[in-house]
């Protein structure tokens, strides 16, 4: 763009068609160079935006996940099998052996059987 102010600078309105296809080319040249950088700059916030999307999709995701697989339990409760015969002396380190047990000694899966013989 300095190149086409300085001519018309110089020659103060007089040109020849040298100079005018010259000063063409020069702003045909500037304007894909501008175009470009546009179509840059679009695509750019095009994958801001396909980011920014996916990360709260995620975040929508996580919480779901969090709000159906956490079970908060009122500070009043107490576990009944605690006090249950079947769980004295029976203990586990692991949740999975817990669903083992569970599964032998009740025939289904108690949460709260699992939660005495693991302490969990």
């Amino acid at each position: 763009m300095a190149n086409v102010i300085n001519m018309i600078d110089k020659n103060a309105g007089s040109f020849s068609s040298k100079q005018i296809e010259k000063m063409i080319r020069e702003l045909s040249h500037l304007k894909k160079k501008a175009m470009r950088r546009e179509k840059e700059e679009a695509e750019r916030e095009a994958r801001e935006e396909e980011e920014r999307r996916a990360r709260e999709a995620e975040a929508r995701r996580a919480t779901h996940i969090q709000e159906v697989t956490s079970m908060d339990l009122p500070l009043d409760w107490e576990n009944l099998f605690n006090a249950d015969a079947r769980t004295q002396g029976v203990h586990t380190d692991s949740i999975p052996d817990a669903l083992i047990l569970s599964l032998t000694t009740l025939g289904r899966v108690d949460i709260e059987y699992m939660s005495a013989v693991t302490g969990e």
